[in-house]
């Protein structure tokens, strides 16, 4: 059972893509965390360690409902297709005619064809044309998270992502600004293209227990802890402390003390 965060007594700051990010602020009675929606205003509550989940599903909502509203039609693909007035009266009435022309060919003996398209046989003579709805999509990027503990080549533990799962992985990097992209292991991967932040569950990455314990022990690790969770840093310094260890008891294991051989 994954363990609770414990409550966070300074505002936190909420990345929501495009380079820009917001600051939660504490209730003084509850200590719940409030974050005001950058859409539509409204201030939504978080928890009290300002886990951003609920922001981020009523963000995305909002999103929704502007792209909806702003769309190129508000019609419906039924109302597309459906021409109005005189124009309307006028298909119809070709239609039909065209329909009771070719009534005959309707016969027990169909012209032969490959393939069946349709049972219905207006589908055999009337191209009716389709409206896409889909919208572009692009690939999530990712989140992309400053690494406080130190260099992104030696003090990330790598080497955790093969004895575990951690819920994300590392799929790039910046060393000029430190930082590392992560993507979680329940990444949406499809965005639509005018989307500016990473799905949803790539930005709750940096606010999970998960990975805010990932850098404590990277930034300061206890003793005796495992060596898998270790990083490059922390496990050459754990093998200096073990060689001096070694050499010590060889020492006070010979009960001579070592003779230098001179060539």
């Amino acid at each position: 059972m994954t363990k609770a965060a414990p409550p966070l007594t300074e505002p936190a700051t909420i990345k929501v893509g495009g380079g820009r990010a917001l600051t939660t602020t504490i209730d003084p009675l509850t200590k719940y965390h409030l974050i005001a929606c950058d859409i539509c205003q409204k201030t939504i509550q978080l928890t009290k360690s300002a886990n951003p989940n609920a922001f981020f599903v009523h963000r995305k909502s909002c999103s929704n409902r502007i792209t909806s509203e702003s769309g190129p039609s508000n019609v419906s693909q039924q109302d597309a297709l459906e021409p109005t007035g005189r124009d309307s009266h006028q298909r119809q009435h070709s239609l039909s005619r065209l329909s009771t022309s070719f009534s005959h060919l309707q016969t027990a003996s169909p012209m032969p064809s490959p393939t069946v398209v349709d049972s219905n046989p207006r589908a055999d003579y009337f191209s009716i044309p389709v409206i896409h709805t889909s919208r572009p999509t692009r690939i999530c990027p990712g989140i992309g998270v400053s690494w406080l503990p130190g260099s992104v080549w030696e003090s990330y533990p790598y080497h955790q992502h093969a004895a575990r799962a951690v819920g994300w992985m590392p799929i790039g990097f910046d060393p000029k600004a430190n930082k590392i992209f992560l993507r979680s292991d329940k990444c949406a991967m499809e965005l639509f293209e005018n989307d500016e932040a990473p799905c949803t569950r790539c930005l709750l990455v940096e606010h999970s227990v998960e990975f805010k314990s990932f850098i404590s022990r990277a930034t300061e690790v206890k003793e005796h802890t495992p060596w898998n969770y270790l990083t490059g840093e922390q496990l050459l310094g754990l093998l200096k402390k073990m060689a001096g260890q070694l050499n010590t008891l060889r020492t006070k294991a010979c009960p001579f003390p070592p003779y230098r051989i001179e060539n």
